[in-house]
């Protein structure tokens, strides 16, 4: 168990090597709710966009804006038994989930898209527990993101988010 001591020598060697604070010590109020930080690892999702919180709330908002877009495609092509889509679909689920550090939609996704790889149907009730763990993350960041003022919202200016790839666009 760590000290006070232990925690203010790790703030003065941050500060001496000029690293930014933990993501808990940002400002009140722009930060994600205690909601949002238990269902999502900021951190790690942070330092893939080099600590920028704007980037954060800009991808979650557009995710939220997308809504359940994608898993109608993704029931859809579940039905019909087109494997080779859902895993494709599956495969932007789970970096998604990586990206913004939802580890249960990363997970859940990865296990469809090893299965559909294998090209084998869905375990029951697999797409709905992916569908109720993006609707927890959807109403989590749309409270968050509904939370900020108006000059702390996500930026509508900029690129659309995408993937390792450069294809956007992940449900």
């Amino acid at each position: 168990m760590r000290g006070d001591n232990d925690d203010e020598a790790g703030r003065a060697r941050r500060d001496r090597a000029g690293d930014p604070p933990p993501f808990g010590a940002s400002a009140q109020g722009t930060v994600p709710n205690r909601a949002l930080l238990q269902a999502v690892e900021v951190e790690k999702a942070l330092a893939l966009m080099g600590g920028d919180l704007g980037i954060y709330r800009l991808v979650m908002g557009s995710i939220v804006e997308r809504g359940l877009a994608g898993f109608g495609e993704f029931e859809a092509a579940a039905a019909a038994g087109r494997s080779g889509d859902c895993e494709r679909i599956a495969h932007g689920m789970k970096g998604l989930g990586a990206t913004i550090g939802a580890t249960e939609i990363r997970d859940l996704a990865e296990a469809l898209e090893d299965g559909f790889r294998q090209g084998l149907p869905p375990p029951p009730g697999a797409l709905l527990e992916l569908k109720t763990a993006y609707l927890r993350l959807l109403d989590l960041a749309g409270t968050w993101l509904g939370s900020l003022p108006p000059n702390e919202g996500p930026s509508r200016g900029g690129p659309a988010p995408t993937d390792s790839e450069g294809r956007g666009g992940c449900p």
